[in-house]
């Protein structure tokens, strides 16, 4: 089993919670591969899929999606996992809807072969069972705590063109626009 795990990048730092994707496929038996469009390297000992966020913005969705969906065709994941955030909730369902997969949303725990999800404002929980071959999931912050020594030995593949079919802003993002935010006098 294999589990494509997508890091967040903020501010130019990847997020402590990119740690929960690989405590989550460890439970589940799966092999971690990382996703991170982003510098740096991970504490993690595996294959990691890096992109420039200079080149890629750190959140682009369609250019994200696309990154992503190269991933998934290389590696044949039997679930792709991202954090339960504002970025994990639009890539999830995109994703989701490219693969004819199915989705699950704020996983909190593994349970008799399928994901506790919270229901009812969380005063229940609810087991669902997918039944496609791949499946993309998002996972509620702080349910899976990462416990292994972290390594640096990563092995790390560099995106350095875009994926193929893919072409819609040609070898640069789009201009962004930038909103700053002035006390007023």
């Amino acid at each position: 089993m294999k589990a494509l795990c997508i890091c967040e990048y903020r501010q130019g730092k990847l997020l402590d919670s990119t740690y929960e994707l690989v405590a989550f496929a460890s439970r589940l038996g799966a092999q971690p591969v990382l996703v991170l469009i982003g510098t740096g390297t991970p504490d993690f000992d595996g294959k990691v899929y890096q992109a420039d966020p200079a080149r890629w913005g750190e959140y682009n969705p369609e250019g994200h999606k696309a990154l992503i969906l190269e991933a998934v065709r290389r590696e044949q994941p039997d679930c792709i996992v991202l954090l339960h955030s504002a970025s994990g909730w639009d890539l999830a369902p995109r994703i989701a809807a490219a693969l004819q997969a199915a989705q699950v949303s704020e996983v909190v725990a593994l349970a008799e072969g399928g994901y506790d999800v919270p229901a009812c404002n969380a005063k229940m929980r609810r087991l669902l069972k997918p039944n496609t071959a791949q499946v993309v999931l998002t996972l509620q912050a702080g349910a899976f705590t990462y416990q292994g020594a972290a390594r640096r030995r990563s092995r790390r593949l560099t995106c350095r063109r875009s994926p193929p079919g893919w072409n819609s802003w040609g070898t640069k993002p789009p201009k962004r626009r930038t909103w700053t935010w002035q006390k007023p006098r």
